[in-house]
């Protein structure tokens, strides 16, 4: 299943749709061996995620993925973590972890700003 909302594509091997009451798409879940979400934000800059599930809501403009979930933004890093809750709106993302299972992430260098 491959699901396209302007720059957001979100593939898996089975999908969930859920419609509201004006019959309009207002979540979508995903779910398989690797349910993935990418997107470019603003910047330009490609965020691309990966868990089990992925729990899309259109309402919210959030994106719960749960299950081996990890998340990598281009020029950024990458986190895993059993939940990451992604902002489609503004690209941000937050991880959840506990004692058992943390959350891990590996922070890019920044790169120098180019001189005028």
């Amino acid at each position: 299943m491959r699901i396209v909302q302007g720059s957001l594509v979100a593939t898996g091997d089975l999908a969930e749709i859920y419609t509201g009451a004006d019959s309009q798409v207002s979540r979508v879940v995903l779910t398989g061996g690797k349910a993935h979400i990418e997107q470019l934000d603003d910047q330009g800059h490609r965020m691309e995620a990966d868990a089990r599930r992925v729990d899309y809501d259109l309402v919210t403009s959030r994106a719960v993925l749960t299950g081996q979930a990890s998340a990598k933004k281009e020029s950024m890093g990458v986190t895993t973590a059993p939940k990451i809750i992604y902002n489609v709106a503004d690209g941000t993302f937050n991880a959840e972890g506990s004692d058992e299972d943390p959350v891990h992430m590996t922070l890019y260098p920044r790169q120098p700003k180019p001189s005028p």
